[in-house]
């Protein structure tokens, strides 16, 4: 359970998870590995409807949006989601 509350703490404004720079390396994985088995859905023959092809991929184009979101903003210390302890400093 603390694996997961410290999860969500990951993404409160101000805060990151600890390597943000392994989580960007498996988001970029992730991102890669889609794209490729997007790739072999459309060019390999197989025996599953136009309708199904279309949620699968609906369902993966959902998961792989959540992941996304989650790793952009659990990765930085810039954004986050409610308030800043101090206003955000627009000098430099």
């Amino acid at each position: 359970m603390n694996k997961i509350a410290a999860a969500l703490a990951a993404l409160r404004y101000g805060a990151s998870l600890t390597d943000p720079a392994l989580w960007k390396q498996r988001q970029t994985t992730v991102n890669s590995l889609v794209g490729f088995f997007g790739a072999v859905l459309l060019l390999y023959p197989m025996e599953i409807s136009h309708e199904d092809l279309e949620r699968i991929s609906g369902g993966i184009a959902v998961l792989l949006g959540l992941f996304n979101t989650y790793t952009t903003v659990a990765t930085t210390t810039k954004i986050g989601f409610g308030t800043p302890a101090e206003p955000p400093d627009h000098t430099t």
